[in-house]
């Protein structure tokens, strides 16, 4: 290993060296290297300011240090030869194929690599207009009540968070006052939020929290507060679950557990439905005996935020159980996440989605970021690197075909693949790995062209959606356009340098493809 190999990196080059490396311009920056983005993949030298030590680039296997004066030492370990002695004044060495952007060891060679072709206020201005069509179908429609309405009020929400606004308040507080109003008055719980299905009250709890961050009110936090309890007592497996057999507390105590399947305990999971009575229930749910990961994955979740909110660690304890739950029975072997299995027979059902991946993923990396656990962390960084990558809803060029179909009909998969968006976005940020973060912007860059491109009213102009991303755009639902919204507002991980300075044409395109420049092995020298 040669010194070069040893010495400390300090500098976060930018990654997006496309072709060559070009050392053969001067930019006066003190003690640095840097990437001009606008000098497709030419690598600007500094004339003689770099340290002593020089510096490393681990990724690229490039090394250069100044020797003395204008004189430097460029070693490619990567490709097995050194170039001593060069001088960047006049030196220019391709590269190809030796340095790669970083990211590509997450995301997968053959996504494509969209960019912008308007300026950010362009596309924030599409974004801020599909936020008011949303708006326009519920004034038309009527406002829903469904776990997809309450998770399109997460993202409103989330939206004026991000930008510190109040923009939606009122339409997001009347939203939520009617769910919590038609709920209460559901039988047999009458209890706000709550209905059969512990995910669908595991998603309205989330989307309070989401409007207590973004508007402050006391009451989403209460309800959520509220909610959480319920599920905890009519739905969490717990120790006295599993030795009374049947599910405390509820109307129809007819589901019957396994104290443990394939001889892992059953602690920790939350069974899908919550024992309502039969004769209120026409979907008969109250007899289902489906432990789910949404159902666990969204309580899991909802611990973790009222860890933090309240700072009572009892949540995240919680947290804990039901992960580990997830870990032992709904992990499949490739780090993905099956959806649910019964807790009577304990026959798994091997359905993969993209929000179970999501919620998982995103309660891991809450719980290392809340508990300081850095196992935590990196389950949740390896689980976004297998969401992004090699999971069965990404096409051969990137975007997500889950949830595809007849653009007309309605299908709860057509929601979930904004969920895991939404965490991703959410979470990525944590991690402090610039890797990770390039690969996940790239991955929401991807949907975005997908969204813009091959499913949207408007290439130019996009503004309403489709349930199809890949592809072609028939027509717009509601339910499909708020599909999209998180994918919108999770643009804000680009640096603005991603955005050109003027239109010059659709709202993205895709990069062209170079053909391969071979390394040249000779440089002539200053005279």
């Amino acid at each position: 290993m040669s010194e070069f190999d040893r010495s400390p990196s300090p500098f976060n080059l930018p990654s997006r060296i496309k072709g060559s490396l070009l050392c053969s311009q001067i930019a006066p920056l003190i003690g640095s290297i840097r990437l001009d983005h606008e000098s497709h993949g030419h690598l600007l030298c500094a004339r003689s300011s770099l340290p002593p030590w020089g510096v490393w680039y681990s990724r690229a296997a490039i090394h250069v240090r100044r020797v003395r004066g204008d004189r430097y030492i460029c070693t490619i370990p990567a490709a097995g030869f050194p170039f001593p002695r060069l001088d960047p004044m006049y030196c220019a060495l391709l590269l190809s194929a030796i340095i790669a952007p970083v990211g590509a060891q997450i995301l997968p060679t053959s996504f494509v690599k969209p960019t912008f072709g308007q300026p950010k206020a362009s596309i924030e201005k599409y974004t801020w207009e599909s936020y008011q069509s949303l708006l326009s179908s519920y004034q038309k429609e009527g406002i829903g009540k469904s776990w997809v309405d309450e998770n399109a009020w997460t993202a409103v929400a989330q939206y004026d968070l991000q930008r510190k606004k109040r923009d939606f308040y009122n339409d997001v507080r009347k939203a939520q006052d009617e769910y919590a109003g038609v709920t209460s008055d559901q039988q047999p719980w009458k209890t706000a939020l709550v209905n059969y299905y512990n995910d669908d009250i595991g998603w309205a709890a989330l989307s309070h929290i989401a409007a207590y961050d973004a508007y402050g009110d006391q009451i989403f936090l209460d309800r959520a507060k509220g909610a959480y309890e319920f599920i905890l007592n009519h739905g969490f497996i717990s120790a006295d679950v599993i030795k009374t057999g049947y599910l405390k507390g509820t109307k129809n105590p007819d589901n019957k557990i396994q104290a443990s399947c394939g001889g892992k305990s059953m602690i920790g999971g939350v069974y899908w439905v919550n024992g309502g009575n039969p004769a209120e229930d026409p979907l008969n749910a109250a007899g289902h005996d489906a432990v789910n990961s949404v159902s666990t994955g969204t309580f899991a979740l909802l611990g973790t935020e009222l860890c933090r909110v309240t700072t009572e660690r009892k949540y995240c304890d919680t947290s804990y159980l039901n992960v580990w739950w997830m870990d032992r029975h709904m992990v499949t072997p490739e780090g993905l996440l099956w959806d649910n299995m019964s807790g009577q027979t304990c026959k798994v059902v091997d359905w993969r989605f993209t929000h179970n991946q999501g919620l998982y993923f995103a309660t891991y990396a809450a719980l290392g970021r809340l508990t300081g656990n850095a196992t935590a962390t990196n389950i949740a960084k390896e689980s976004v690197k297998k969401a992004t990558s090699s999971a069965p809803w990404n096409t051969k060029s990137g975007w997500i075909d889950e949830g595809s179909g007849d653009a007309a009909q309605t299908n709860d998969a057509i929601e979930f693949k904004a969920i895991m968006i939404r965490y991703l976005h959410r979470i990525v940020g944590w991690f402090n790995d610039r890797e990770l973060t390039e690969a996940v912007t790239g991955y929401i860059n991807i949907q975005y062209y997908a969204l813009t491109q091959r499913n949207s009213d408007n290439k130019d102009h996009p503004v309403r959606y489709g349930r199809n991303w890949p592809g072609p755009y028939a027509k717009s639902t509601t339910q499909a356009h708020v599909a999209a919204l998180d994918v919108l507002i999770a643009l804000e991980l680009n640096p603005d340098s991603a955005y050109p300075k003027s239109n010059t044409g659709a709202a993205m395109t895709l990069e062209k493809q170079k053909p391969p420049v071979v390394a040249a092995k000779t440089c002539r020298k200053k005279d």
